[in-house]
């Protein structure tokens, strides 16, 4: 077999309408290594989204070939340089629940808690409990795809800043440390800066002064760091 017939074939063994679906939406997934690239970044996206990996039997693979089908993209992602910072963003944010095997957590009541700020805790899922896992916590890839940097922590940040502040000013018996609730994930990813705000009730003028302030800080700062091992939001 040639080295596209290689990866034709193993595409197909996921799902059978797999392979012609990367073809005509992301062609680009064509060229990395099979090996090198496109089997371990399946396998890490198997584990965030609680499906059976490449080496396991394809009984699971029903799951994942409507994950890939959905956004073929994803494959075009680095595990260490984008999928990772991604799902350490929303693990700790709470939007999904992984352990630090990267595999999403699931439903039964034994698996080990994850920690208040939302790091992964130790313990591996076993094969057999991954039917369980909490798949309303899956993030779909167009999702992962998010720029961290220019959209999801910014967007973060300034609605943590905006929901203390105003927590603090209507009581100040409400501990600004607590985990403030999420916004709609759809929203926080998905729509445009002024969307974002208006449906948040954000003064769209002020969210673009916190940006433009804040992404320098995230991407040429330690901030992002510290944000990570402590919880303290973006100091502007």
């Amino acid at each position: 077999f040639s080295n596209l017939e290689t990866k034709i074939n193993f595409f197909n063994s996921i799902g059978p309408s797999l392979a012609m679906r990367i073809a005509s939406k992301c062609p680009a997934v064509f060229s990395l290594g099979l090996e090198q690239n496109i089997i371990p970044t399946i396998d890490f996206l198997c584990k965030i989204w609680g499906v059976g990996g490449t080496g396991d039997r394809l009984t699971k693979h029903t799951e994942l070939e409507k994950m890939l089908f959905e956004y073929p993209h994803i494959l075009t992602l680095s595990v260490e340089g984008n999928l990772q910072p991604t799902m350490v963003f929303f693990n700790k944010t709470g939007y999904t629940s992984l352990n630090d095997e990267w595999e999403l957590m699931p439903f039964s009541s034994n698996a080990a808690p994850q920690s208040e700020n939302k790091e992964p805790v130790s313990g591996t899922i076993p094969e057999g409990n991954r039917k369980n896992v909490q798949t309303d916590k899956r993030i779909r890839g167009r999702y992962i795809a998010a720029s961290l940097y220019n959209r999801l922590l910014p967007r973060w940040h300034f609605f943590v800043s905006r929901d203390r502040a105003e927590m603090k000013t209507m009581s100040n018996s409400v501990s600004t440390s607590s985990q403030p609730r999420l916004p709609p994930l759809h929203l926080l990813v998905m729509a445009s800066d002024e969307v974002f705000c208006k449906d948040m009730g954000f003064a769209y003028k002020d969210y673009l002064e916190f940006k433009d302030e804040a992404i320098p800080r995230l991407k040429f700062s330690s901030q992002f760091d510290t944000w990570l091992k402590t919880g303290r939001p973006i100091d502007l």
